[in-house]
């Protein structure tokens, strides 16, 4: 990519041009999405002084000009036997395709068919005998790209809640519920019994509940439990332990693997609870992390991972932390209040409207 946009800029070939790539840390998609942008506008200027530059954005610019995670809205609907079992499940999601907005001759070629956006409705952690996931491909209205989780971040959102409400539907409780629905995945129940073991689910301390949300991320596997309380007149929900079980295969640096969910935990949750762009006549409205606000350090609970024992093969954990977290508070929230939050983020005044 950066020889094309190179080549592009120059009107040269890539045999004139030397690339001297360097190392990057907390880069996530922005190596490659925004390769177009920053690095034709370095050539621009490079080239307009006649000598090298270095480009750098300021916060401000960065916040105001990102791209951003489409907006998707889920409609989800499932069969159930007489015993409670689901049969059928079809997972409707209505969302701009990042793919084709990335690379048009890439949607094409996937037959329009975008990962970005549909990966984790799969179902891979329940063994239904009938899946649809349907992808409505809406207008695009902003720049959009992944988000860290891709397409899970969203879809395991909207899967995990449903199986909340599934299981009260048929009078079961969520572990219970999901206890049946793994069937005989075997990774799906190792890391499920694990998350339950660690958290003592179900047993949260008073004024407190406890969420879960099972959500596999490719072939890793990974269960989150979420311990929280909310503030009735302020609105705020406050998440005060997290823990999660994870299989990512065999784990080649365990360590790593810790540190990688760990982050990603954090940056799930503060998904989740705060992090919010607003767009008025074209514009973004935020500009720094006063307006654009993440979790601060005095938010973040206390994070427990559990590395399942595995002998799979390794399978990552860069996008794992992420998917398992929204539903997990989400679920809290209703297993606390007997409400349903639907929509990301949980801003206070969503959560006081759905306490209404």
């Amino acid at each position: 990519m950066t020889l094309g946009v190179a080549t592009g800029v120059l009107g040269t070939t890539p045999d004139r041009i030397r690339m001297n790539a360097l190392t990057m840390g907390g880069g996530f998609g922005r190596r490659t999405l925004f390769a177009r942008e920053l690095l034709r506008d370095a050539l621009i200027v490079s080239r307009e002084v006649g000598r090298p530059v270095k480009l750098l954005w300021t916060r401000e610019d960065d916040v105001r000009n990102g791209w951003f995670r489409p907006a998707t809205a889920h409609r989800m609907r499932a069969t159930l036997d007489p015993e409670g079992r689901v049969t059928a499940w079809q997972h409707r999601v209505a969302g701009a395709s990042v793919l084709a907005y990335y690379s048009a001759e890439g949607f094409a070629a996937a037959k329009q068919r975008d990962l970005f956006v549909m990966e984790g409705s799969e179902l891979r952690a329940y063994p239904v005998a009938h899946v649809l996931a349907e992808h409505v491909v809406t207008e695009r209205r902003a720049r959009i790209a992944a988000w860290r989780g891709i397409g899970c971040g969203h879809n395991a959102f909207a899967a995990e809640c449903f199986v909340d409400v599934l299981a009260a539907a048929t009078g079961q409780d969520p572990l219970g519920f999901r206890r049946r629905m793994v069937g005989d995945n075997r990774r799906a129940r190792a890391v499920l019994e694990a998350a339950v073991a660690m958290s003592s689910y179900g047993k949260a301390p008073p004024g407190r509940a406890h969420g879960i949300s099972l959500a596999p991320y490719n072939e890793s596997y990974a269960c989150g439990v979420a311990e929280i309380s909310v503030d009735r007149a302020s609105g705020e929900i406050r998440v005060h332990r997290f823990w999660a079980a994870i299989d990512a295969g065999l784990p080649i640096q365990p360590r790593n693997l810790l540190a990688q969910v760990e982050g990603g935990i954090v940056f799930g949750l503060s998904g989740a609870l705060r992090e919010q762009v607003t767009i008025r006549d074209g514009e973004v409205q935020q500009s720094n992390f006063h307006e654009y606000r993440p979790l601060r350090g005095s938010e973040i609970p206390r994070i427990e991972v559990r590395l399942v024992p595995s002998q799979a093969a390794p399978s990552g954990a860069g996008e794992l932390g992420v998917p398992m977290t929204a539903a997990a508070v989400a679920n809290a929230f209703t297993a606390l209040t007997g409400r349903h939050l639907t929509q990301l983020p949980f801003l206070p005044e969503r959560v006081k409207n759905a306490l209404a």
